[in-house]
């Protein structure tokens, strides 16, 4: 019996002694130099990456991970102590660097990420906008958008910034996958991000370190073993999926985010300030993202104004096919002129008209309700509306009531509860 524990032993010793050298082994190849390995060294292979159905939601392991394997987008010079990084504007003032072209105009500022920022291939808001001689006759647009930014940090760039205007009109620019960056403390670089407690909202991870060494030296990636998250993270994984982290994690971010929106909405509302929400839509996978449901229905039982561009691409008649390319650019995801043209003629219409916001909101509402099926997906009606709009999927079903001899409704109920049944079982 001895002998048998001491061999069980022996046996068990051995493999965690070999599991430590292939641990050793597998980090001094992911974290050298040499381009042999380089196939190794993305941050996904090893972080933790919630898998949802629209877009991935990167953990902090990622980010950090991804500048330890040399990231496109490096930390900044000089990170800025609340904001982590800025735009253009003063880091100590938070005026913006055109406000001498004010002259005694009406500031217009527009805050959010790299959607209102624009990339430098399209005409931005500010190039359509400050050469409208209607507009700019009275107004002129200041644009304090962000590559980058989430909603906590727009958030913390507005409270700064708008009270150094008189009377400033404020657009508050959110891509719907902003929200998950609010909760977390690094992405290109160390950030500012938000927490509850108490269900108070909670600033976290301020001031910045000023020091991108220090801070990555003393805040790595956490990750015990590389080998078993290569596993965890390949193919040959056969351990079953945890769809609670993810849930959790969705839950978390819409808490936070709620919170940090509806202190937006109480600061600019006390200081009666005018201002709208500009709502931007990754194409062509969003249509029924939770993101848009949540952030349509905080708005709507809030009673802000907002311009939905989904809704505008929707509604633009310019061209006689839909395609993508005309709104986003491709292998870049960020929207092109023509879209950029189209929010720019809305907000234009809301600035200089204020009947047209009333008008506006009356048709923001009649579409949520419209719609508000799309992002619930515990009901059946939410499957029903996926497959009326899906031509492949509506065409399977129509073929199949005519061979049966069915009502085609009663074809679409049956395949919903379906797919919901489905659904309710794999969870």
């Amino acid at each position: 019996m001895k002998s048998l524990f001491a061999k069980i032993l022996l046996s068990c010793s051995s493999l965690i002694i070999v599991f430590i050298i292939a641990e050793l082994l597998f980090r001094a190849a992911i974290f050298n130099e040499v381009n042999l390995f380089s196939s190794l060294k993305k941050a996904g292979l090893y972080a933790k990456i919630y898998p949802d159905k629209y877009q991935k939601i990167f953990s902090e392991e990622y980010w950090k991970l991804n500048y330890l394997f040399g990231a496109k987008h490096q930390p900044p010079n000089n990170p800025h102590p609340l904001l982590g990084w800025t735009g253009f504007f003063d880091r100590n003032t938070y005026l913006h660097k055109s406000t001498k072209w004010l002259r005694g105009r009406r500031s217009v500022l527009l805050y959010g990420d790299s959607f209102s920022q624009c990339v430098s291939s399209v005409e931005c808001f500010e190039d359509i906008l400050n050469k409208d001689t209607v507009f700019s006759k009275e107004h002129c647009l200041f644009n304090y958008g962000v590559g980058g930014y989430g909603v906590g940090q727009i958030y913390l760039l507005l409270k700064n910034s708008y009270i150094k205007y008189d009377n400033p009109y404020v657009i508050v620019g959110i891509m719907a996958r902003d929200l998950e960056r609010s909760i977390i403390s690094v992405r290109s670089y160390q950030k500012p991000y938000f927490t509850i407690e108490n269900e108070s909202l909670m600033l976290q991870g301020v001031p910045i370190n000023n020091s991108v060494d220090d801070y990555y030296e003393n805040n790595g990636p956490g990750i015990s073993s590389y080998l078993y998250r290569y596993f965890l993270n390949s193919n040959l994984n056969f351990l079953p999926k945890k769809t609670e982290d993810l849930d959790e994690r969705i839950e978390t971010i819409k808490k936070v985010n709620e919170k940090i929106i509806l202190q937006i909405i109480k600061d600019l509302r006390g200081n009666e300030i005018n201002f709208l929400f500009l709502i931007f839509h990754p194409l062509p996978n969003s249509e029924f993202d939770w993101r848009n449901g949540f952030l349509r229905e905080l708005l709507e039982k809030n009673s802000v104004p907002y311009i939905w561009a989904l809704d505008l691409i929707k509604n633009d008649t310019t061209f006689d096919k839909y395609k993508y390319e005309n709104y986003e650019i491709p292998n870049n995801g960020h929207p092109t002129t023509h879209q950029n043209q189209l929010i720019s003629n809305e907000i234009k219409r809301c600035i200089l008209d204020s009947s047209y916001v009333i008008t506006s909101r009356e048709r923001n509402t009649r579409n949520y309700l419209k719609e508000k099926v799309k992002y619930d997906d515990s009901k059946i009606e939410y499957y029903e509306y996926k497959i009326r709009h899906n031509k492949k999927w509506m065409t399977k079903i129509i073929n199949k009531a005519e061979e049966e001899g069915t009502n085609v409704d009663t074809a679409i109920k049956r395949e919903a509860s379906f797919v919901l049944k489905k659904r309710l079982e794999k969870k």
